[in-house]
């Protein structure tokens, strides 16, 4: 017997799958010190502008997708939004340890 999984539910995984992604990946900045002494290849050490482009994306889509998917008040979806791009403007132009420890805290 197969069960086809409601659409709201599939938008709902998805949803909230990228946002574990992008706090996990909001996290490397704030390590990038520690884990280049390890000698590990986050994606931060790695691929160090285009992680930080792609932070930049990343949290504004799912900031406006979580607008658009809920039934909130144009006046929060202002406020959300707004916060949606302090937070990505912040990862995206802010590079220091503690700036990001703050981003991450924000996000």
């Amino acid at each position: 017997m197969g069960r086809s999984l409601d659409t709201h539910i599939v938008l709902a995984i998805a949803v909230n799958s990228l946002t574990i992604l992008t706090t996990i990946h909001a996290q490397d900045f704030q390590d990038e010190f520690g884990d280049r002494l390890q000698g590990r290849q986050t994606l931060p050490i790695a691929w160090l502008e285009g992680s930080r482009t792609l932070m930049l994306i990343m949290t504004l889509v799912w900031f406006f997708v979580l607008i658009s998917i809920s039934p909130v008040k144009d006046f929060y979806a202002a406020a959300f939004a707004g916060i949606g791009a302090i937070v990505s403007m912040r990862l995206y132009f802010q590079r220091s340890a503690g700036s990001d420890e703050l981003s991450y805290l924000l996000l």
